[in-house]
């Protein structure tokens, strides 16, 4: 059985500018959307190993740096290049031709939210 996609919009694609994160929350989760290389990425928005906002790190190429520790993560598939079995959730993201808003498939942030095995205050 398929999973089902239900959208919530995040930022419109107009506002996004290239390689420059944005920090988004709602009900209590932080996401990160980027738009890079044209295309437009939504991850978790806090770094996993101690909860800092990704949207204050720096990117270089396609390498995204926390500011906090140095810990890195590729925007293109959540790895980190650095941390073996290291990474960030990516999710399903598309922008809705009527809005012109990016949406973000909600189911898989929620199944991601209680999947969770951490848990810290985002800094």
């Amino acid at each position: 059985m398929p999973t089902q996609r239900k959208g919530r919009p995040l930022v419109q694609l107009a506002k996004l500018v290239e390689d420059v994160p944005v920090k988004v929350v709602i009900d209590d989760v932080t996401l990160l959307v980027l738009k890079h290389l044209g295309e437009v990425r939504v991850t978790q928005g806090v770094c996993t190993h101690r909860g800092a906002c990704l949207a204050a790190g720096a990117l270089a190429g396609h390498i995204l740096t926390c500011p906090r520790h140095g810990w890195d993560y590729d925007v293109r598939s959540g790895e980190s290049p650095s941390i073996e079995g290291e990474g960030i959730a990516m999710f399903e993201s598309w922008t809705n031709e009527e809005t012109g808003a990016v949406e973000v498939n909600w189911t898989q942030v929620l199944a991601w939210q209680t999947g969770r095995a951490y848990a810290f205050e985002t800094l």
